[in-house]
């Protein structure tokens, strides 16, 4: 559990600093590019390029999105856990529908166990 969660620590703090980082160079860009603008003009181009960014990454995680096989619910009767019923189902799943990604509840407990 704690490998998934620093996994996704390190991609949020890359997306932020990808963020501070072209946050921190559009307004001397703008500046440059401004010189040879009108500012409503300028607006307009910086809308469409946030518009087209925005379409490139919803693209991308649709792309993503279709190719990542997952387990999204996987019960187990109370009295038959922890005897290797889930672990076993889980490698099943893996080797013979190549299963990447295992969704939970971050609420549920006996993931500790389980893992």
């Amino acid at each position: 559990m704690t490998n998934i969660l620093r996994s996704d620590n390190k991609r949020g703090i890359a997306l932020a600093i990808l963020a501070a980082v072209c946050y921190s160079t559009s307004s001397p860009l703008s500046k440059l590019i401004l010189g040879y603008l009108i500012p409503t003009l300028m607006a307009e181009f910086l809308y469409l390029g946030a518009g087209l960014c925005m379409l490139i990454i919803f693209l991308i995680k649709l792309i993503l999105k279709k190719r990542m096989k997952k387990i999204e619910m996987l019960f187990i009767d109370d009295d038959k856990r922890g005897n290797g019923i889930g672990s076993a189902l889980v490698e099943y799943a893996k080797t013979k529908f190549n299963v990447n990604k295992v969704i939970v509840n971050e609420t549920n407990y006996m993931l500790i166990i389980f893992i």
